[in-house]
C-alpha cells in the first residue's frame, strides 16, 4: 500500500496538485494584508485527503491567502514529507 501511495504523491507532485514544498510559515498581524501559511492539527471528519481521498484528515497545510490547502492522514502526511526529499530525476 505504500509503494501505491508514493506513486500517487509523486503523480501529484509532478502535475502541480501536491506542491513540492511547504508553505512558508511566517507570522502576520492585524491588518497587514493576506493570512500568512498555517498549519492546522486535528480531525476533518468531512473533508477528503488529497493523497488517499478517505475522509478524516488530521493535518491541512494552508497556503497564503487560503486559496490552496492540502488536507492530509499523518501517515500520508509522513510519506509526502519523505517524497519531498527525493529530487525529481
Amino acid at each position: 500500500m505504500d509503494a501505491d501511495l508514493r506513486a500517487k504523491i509523486r503523480d501529484l507532485m509532478a502535475s502541480g496538485i501536491l506542491p513540492r514544498d511547504l508553505p512558508p510559515m511566517k507570522r502576520t498581524g492585524p491588518g497587514e494584508g493576506i493570512p500568512g501559511a498555517q498549519m492546522l492539527i486535528g480531525e476533518q471528519p468531512e473533508q477528503l485527503c488529497t493523497i488517499c481521498e478517505e475522509r478524516g484528515p488530521q493535518v491541512a497545510y494552508i497556503y497564503a491567502g487560503e486559496l490552496f490547502i492540502v488536507r492530509l492522514h499523518t501517515d500520508c502526511d509522513e510519506l509526502w514529507q519523505q517524497e519531498r526529499e527525493v529530487k525529481p530525476s
